[in-house]
């Protein structure tokens, strides 16, 4: 069975890849942000400085979104999706060590370049995935994920901040990852790449 065919139950298998994708990356933003404060004290920074541990996020969205989703197209999505995750996985897990800020700033980075194979795919995922008619609830269902994400962001950030200091908010989200790139290593089957025109 090739990615995106719709038999049996590997569809959901790539809708579970796809809602933690989504959940895990959207989580970022909120969760960063609402320790902003905690980052400026730490390190001793401005809070105009401290944005910056933030902002380098949805820059590096903004800018390579669209760069990974032509490259998946080209090497194959399920190979970028799951190196997405293990680079996101790699950036967590290091982030915690940061003595600077600008050490932080290098490895929000990689946790950005991780989160945007990610997302830049996820939907692709999905419409592969499944027939046209059962399209609508899949999507459906990764918006709600989506959702979550956002939504969960400052309460989670606030209460792990509290009980364990700012490294939580980064560590906490490695196991996320991690399952991520389980249920893509299972849930995503590689599908043939789409033939290429010569002129």
């Amino acid at each position: 069975m090739v990615a995106g065919s719709p038999q049996g139950r590997g569809k959901w298998w790539a809708l579970a890849a796809a809602g933690i994708g989504s959940f895990t990356t959207t989580l970022d933003g909120n969760i960063v942000k609402i320790a902003l404060p905690t980052f400026s004290r730490v390190f001793d920074i401005s809070p105009n400085s401290a944005v910056w541990i933030a902002l380098v996020n949805y820059l590096t969205l903004a800018g390579l979104m669209l760069t990974f989703a032509m490259v998946a197209d080209r090497v194959g999505r399920k190979k970028v999706y799951i190196l997405g995750f293990a680079v996101l996985t790699v950036g967590l897990a290091f982030s915690p060590l940061a003595q600077n800020m600008l050490q932080l700033l290098a490895f929000r980075v990689l946790q950005s370049l991780g989160a945007a194979m990610i997302s830049s795919i996820g939907v692709a995922i999905l419409t592969s995935a499944f027939l046209p008619e059962e399209r609508g609830k899949a999507l459906g269902i990764m918006s709600v994920t989506t959702g979550l994400g956002i939504t969960l962001g400052p309460l989670a950030g606030g209460f792990l901040i509290d009980l364990f200091g700012w490294q939580a908010i980064l560590v906490a989200r490695v196991p996320l990852a991690i399952a991520g790139l389980a249920l893509s290593w299972m849930g995503i089957k590689t599908a043939p790449l789409p033939s290429r025109r010569r002129y």
